[in-house]
């Protein structure tokens, strides 16, 4: 069952990575997103439930934001790699705050894809996400909703 009112406005449902969404879990999304045309501005979030997954990669490791959410291909999406939320973008959000532009310099912006795309720092993004798992629910019961 969704939980989201004729406004809109949902209950925030438990978080969880995309490689833990299954098929029948609800993801809070725009009704009427086309990925040309985008979302209106009138649209309300509805839970809706997921039909079929897929798999793709991309080269984003880490988007820092002024809401701590986004909307991808109009599901409500968290700007986060790991379990960790918040924290693992403090970093980043610091040398913004103490040199503003510092991402744009050639020698930040070379260190920082060769750093974060390295195999230890998915090594260590695993132990993360392991450490900070949340208790297994049985199985059973309907779909998990994810936000």
């Amino acid at each position: 069952a969704g939980s989201c009112d004729d406004k809109g406005l949902c209950r925030r449902g438990r978080v969880v990575t995309a490689a833990e969404v299954r098929v029948g879990d609800r993801l809070l999304m725009l009704p009427s997103w086309s990925g040309r045309r985008g979302g209106q501005g009138d649209d309300k979030f509805g839970a809706v439930a997921v039909s079929k997954i897929s798999t793709d990669r991309s080269m984003v490791r880490y988007i820092v934001t002024d809401s701590e959410s986004f909307i991808v291909d109009g599901v409500v999406s968290l700007p986060y790699s790991t379990r960790a939320g918040y924290f693992e973008t403090l970093p980043f959000i610091f040398l913004d705050m103490v040199w503003p532009g510092a991402f744009e310099h050639p020698a930040i912006a070379s260190a920082l894809a060769y750093v974060l795309e390295s195999p230890a720092l998915r090594a260590v993004e695993t132990v993360v996400n392991k450490l900070l798992a949340p208790v297994k629910r049985s199985s059973g019961g309907g779909g998990r909703r994810v936000a």
